[in-house]
């Protein structure tokens, strides 16, 4: 070992006494500077899209590609854009998007399937504009399911639920459809 640690040293002192460099050197850029004098340059203005604007624009697009009627593809992007409503919990609100996460899933795979089957939007969205959890009546599907629930029939007058521990319950259309009833989008 010291011999090599001697012609290491040796070699050091050889190579870092001679004029060569080990390694090329890296050359400066330069900065150049451009001297523009052209008054004559106009202002742009941006004007952003109007939020209906965007709502609309994504609802049409939404529409088109994965095949939804336009009402139902506006009411997802609505959901999607508002923040918490003030008469809705913020746990509330996280699971109800969690269980949208679930309709929406396979490239709205379950969603389509309530709409082949004629269900309302009032349906799937409802609820009351006053206490949306505490009147059940006018509660939709979003709002009564939970995210650990799955949805494992729908046909035209049922969809069958399983829940976390097994049980299953059906929901049913609602008769009395907008009755003192609003979308979950409203609730703005």
């Amino acid at each position: 070992m010291s011999s090599f640690l001697r012609s290491f040293d040796q070699y050091w002192q050889e190579s870092a006494n001679t004029s060569k460099k080990l390694v090329a050197p890296k050359y400066k850029r330069k900065a150049v500077v451009l001297n523009f004098s052209n008054k004559n340059i106009q202002e742009v203005k941006f004007n952003p899209p109007e939020p209906e604007e965007i709502i609309e624009e994504r609802a049409c697009i939404l529409a088109s590609d994965i095949g939804l009627p336009f009402e139902w593809a506006e009411a997802v992007v609505k959901l999607r854009n508002i923040k918490t409503p003030k008469n809705i919990t913020t746990t509330s609100w996280l699971e109800m998007k969690k269980v949208c996460a679930i309709l929406y899933a396979d490239n709205f795979t379950l969603l389509r399937a309530i709409i082949v089957h004629d269900w309302s939007l009032y349906d799937v969205y409802g609820c009351s504009l006053i206490n949306p959890y505490s009147s059940f009546d006018k509660m939709g599907l979003l709002l009564l399911l939970k995210p650990t629930d799955r949805i494992i029939e729908v046909i035209e007058g049922r969809i069958k639920i399983r829940s976390k521990s097994g049980n299953t319950s059906s929901f049913y259309p609602k008769l009395e459809q907008r009755l003192k009833t609003a979308l979950l989008h409203e609730l703005v």
